[in-house]
């Protein structure tokens, strides 16, 4: 087997590992899929690394090629993800801005009940001569 048919072999075996390097299985497909592209980064990356010396040839080009690709789904897919996180922020900022008013609302009404109900003449501290 010559040198282009080994690294073609090995590119093809990279494409068709859809295992993550991590030994817990991936609940989430997205993430898994996410994480066996990043796999496939490295592995493509270690293929153009393994230059020993020759030129770059047409294997190279469809190495880089296929780094590329997976590059731009790993970026989709952190975009979903901060698309994702962000919409969850600010769902919660505004949930949070609502309870924030109910508990105002609610401190303003009890002091105003507190006020009704307290005496009409309080003796201040400073007013009480016994103290």
């Amino acid at each position: 087997m010559d040198d282009a048919s080994r690294r073609l072999t090995q590119l093809a075996r990279i494409l068709s590992d859809a295992r993550p390097y991590g030994e817990a299985p991936a609940t989430d497909l997205a993430e898994h899929l996410h994480q066996v592209r990043l796999q496939r980064i490295q592995g493509f990356t270690a293929q153009l690394d393994d230059g020993n010396g020759r030129g770059v040839d047409a294997v190279d080009a469809l190495a880089m090629r296929l780094v590329l690709d997976e590059y731009s789904s790993v970026v989709a897919h952190l975009r979903v993800a901060v698309r994702e996180r962000a919409a969850t922020l600010g769902s919660l900022a505004a949930q949070l801005k609502t309870d924030r008013r109910r508990v105002d609302e609610q401190l303003a009404q009890r002091e105003k009940q507190l006020a009704a109900t307290a005496p009409s003449d309080p003796l201040r501290a400073s007013q009480n001569p016994d103290t």
